[in-house]
């Protein structure tokens, strides 16, 4: 009796002491585990855009300019004039008349004096034709690298939007000088309108987006699952069963939040986002 006694009493002891073990390993690959934040892939169609800012111009400005004695000023700024008609005279025989019809924006002369605008480097009388507004663009390098006539632009100013196209881009670049001495070469593009907007005011900045490429039914996943290896090759890391495998991928467009994947991916698998340097291939995870 009491050697069964024993045998029971050896049974139960090595009953708790494997109980134990196998807390202590799975409490182990309990910690292991690390906790991950994860997004499915998609087939979506992606957009891409570049985002700048312009500046709302009249197309149409003429800048008049004269010598001599004014005799007579027959407008002030924002008189709304025709083509032909007579803005200002000067010694009595030689008249500033309004190329086409608009509206008076500048107006740097006085009956009774002489013309000195032209020598302080402005114009007599500025005509703008405010009917037909387009938006002027100075483009960086990058940005004049993508940018091409009749792409679509969508324009914001204040709680407004619009919509146009790329008109035109000028073939050359121009450079520009800071207060601070450096110089910005840039290339001119202007948008033009799809419908002419009321309340916007010539001289105002206005935000722009150009639509520079788009792709339908890519493959897409967030741009934070991206991650890069020692030679800068993009790779993510799939889930699969509970474990996290490095995969190598192509990547394609790219928008503001997301980026197609042209090999390496397919529509429904999971990847982590954001994944720490202390993930590896074959890691144990778990989605929070």
């Amino acid at each position: 009796m009491k050697k069964w006694n024993r045998i029971i009493i050896g049974l139960i002891l090595l009953a708790i002491v494997g109980f134990i073990g196998w807390s202590v390993i799975a409490a182990g690959r309990q910690n292991n585990t690390q906790k991950v934040t994860a997004a499915k892939v998609t087939q979506q169609n992606i957009t891409a855009t570049i985002t700048t800012t312009g500046t709302v111009t009249a197309t149409r400005t003429a800048n008049l300019t004269g010598s001599g004695l004014v005799t007579a000023v027959n407008v002030k700024v924002g008189d709304k004039v025709s083509a032909g008609q007579i803005l200002a005279t000067y010694n009595q025989t030689t008249n500033l008349t309004a190329p086409f019809g608009g509206t008076v924006t500048a107006v740097n002369i006085a009956s009774g004096q002489a013309d000195t605008a032209q020598a302080t480097g402005k114009a007599a009388i500025t005509v703008a034709d405010l009917s037909d507004l387009r938006v002027q663009l100075n483009l960086t390098k990058s940005e004049a690298a993508q940018v091409k006539v009749q792409q679509a632009v969508h324009l914001t100013y204040l709680n407004h939007t619009y919509t146009g196209d790329v008109a035109e881009v000028d073939p050359t670049a121009t450079t520009t000088t800071s207060a601070t001495g450096a110089s910005t070469p840039t290339l001119g593009a202007q948008v033009a309108f799809d419908r002419q907007p009321q309340g916007l005011v010539p001289g105002f900045d206005i935000d722009v987006t150009i639509t520079v490429d788009q792709a339908n039914n890519a493959v897409t996943i967030p741009q934070e699952a991206i991650t890069y290896d020692r030679n800068n090759q993009p790779l993510v890391y799939r889930i699969v069963k509970g474990k996290a495998r490095r995969t190598t991928v192509t990547t394609g467009l790219q928008s503001a939040t997301r980026i197609a994947v042209t090999k390496g991916l397919r529509p429904g698998e999971t990847v982590i986002l954001s994944p720490s340097n202390q993930l590896h291939d074959g890691s144990a995870v778990t989605t929070q």
